[in-house]
């Protein structure tokens, strides 16, 4: 007979042998147990819940970080990429000053690691956050400032102006003047590339 058969023989026999107070007892306690099991059944399904909405959160936030990591990859696999196009030399500007920092410096991620740490979870993932958070301050100090930042946001708006650039055109990577119904070309890279509502907005800060 197995675990689960024996369990129920004695679930029987406490259930339909009503003679014996002591078995009347036991009864009684198996009763309450049991009733206290199903009561316990409702707040499991809020926790279920709960972490339902964290793995989601979770799962969102990996997947940002992934996006970043291969489209950064991308740019380094692709010996096409030409380092002479502004709109690039802006965005590893921008990339080294704030977004490796804010990769590595994340709220999500902090938080993340210090339950690991404290629970003892994945030490492994643990051991690799510290290896990357260390990796980052070696270099900080030679990566770019938020000066240079600016400077290069500057930059892109000075030559905006002075070549009369469209501006849409422009986000999009191509580097054209649009005079009336008139389209120049005036560089065109092998490799268009874009920048981000986020780069937008830092480039359009420097004009405030």
């Amino acid at each position: 007979m197995g675990p689960g058969a024996r369990l129920a023989a004695l679930l029987t026999v406490l259930v339909f042998e009503t003679g014996d107070p002591e078995r009347a007892a036991a009864r009684g306690d198996t009763f309450s147990a049991l009733t206290s099991v199903a009561r316990a059944l409702a707040p499991e399904r809020q926790l279920l819940e709960l972490l339902r909405r964290y793995l989601r959160e979770e799962e969102a936030r990996l997947r940002d970080l992934t996006r970043f990591y291969d489209k950064v990859l991308s740019l380094h696999e692709d010996s096409t990429t030409p380092v002479s196009n502004p709109l690039l030399a802006f965005t590893l500007i921008k990339r080294l000053q704030s977004d490796w920092r804010n990769v590595v410096h994340s709220l999500e991620a902090s938080e993340n690691i210090r339950g690991n740490e404290e629970e003892g979870w994945r030490v492994d993932v643990f051991t690799t956050f510290i290896a990357l958070k260390d990796g980052y301050e070696k270099v900080e100090q030679d990566l770019p400032a938020f000066e240079d930042l600016e400077g290069a946001a500057r930059a892109l708006m000075r030559l905006q102006d002075v070549y009369m650039l469209n501006v849409k055109g422009l986000a999009r990577g191509v580097f054209q003047r649009v005079t009336g119904s008139a389209i120049t070309d005036l560089y065109s890279p092998k490799r268009l590339f874009s920048l981000t509502g986020d780069d937008c907005f830092q480039v359009g800060k420097v004009r405030e």
